[in-house]
């Protein structure tokens, strides 16, 4: 019975040892496969990284205007008010409030006010995606809108406060 015993100690120890390399080659296939998947995650979030930074670059660039001159920008909002399709007699004033250099940098941001008079919010709507579509350089910080006193309907004075940042050229010239 005793040697009956001995000789299977021996097929024991295969069999856990053959169920040991069993469950460890499973392990190792899990791991090659989370390996894999983990590859694919960092693959597909680089791409988007770059992809990302590509469109980051390409909406700077848009954000920054890179020609014309600082005296333009009332040129450019007017041509922009104008194509758009508003009556003369709404543009009430169109001031520049700042022009300021950014940091130690060649940019420089300039501020401008638009006032427009008893407009309706739908010709305000066309105004800004005019803008919007031509100078997409020059973003709208604030939008006010006040009920006139004359108004007899859905008109409204209007306050615009937009912003643009534009590159100085050499010789203090604007670009």
């Amino acid at each position: 019975m005793i040697q009956k015993l001995v000789r299977s100690v021996p097929v024991v120890l295969l069999s856990l040892a053959s169920a040991a390399a069993t469950i460890g080659t499973f392990r190792w296939r899990d791991a090659i496969d989370d390996r894999d998947q983990a590859i694919a995650s960092f693959e597909s979030a680089s791409t988007k990284i770059v992809e990302l930074e590509r469109l980051r670059a390409e909406l700077d660039r848009d954000q920054v205007s890179t020609s014309g001159r600082r005296a333009d920008a009332l040129g450019e909002i007017a041509d922009t008010f104008a194509a758009s399709g508003l009556s003369a007699q709404s543009l009430a004033s169109l001031v520049e409030q700042s022009d300021a250099p950014v940091a130690d940098s060649e940019l420089h941001r300039q501020t401008l006010r638009l006032t427009l008079s008893e407009i309706t919010p739908a010709t305000l709507g066309k105004f800004l995606v005019q803008l919007f579509q031509d100078r997409p350089h020059w973003i709208v910080t604030s939008l006010e809108l006040t009920r006139s006193r004359q108004s007899s309907g859905n008109e409204y004075d209007v306050h615009v406060l937009m912003v643009r940042t534009y590159q100085q050229g050499e010789g203090g010239e604007q670009r």
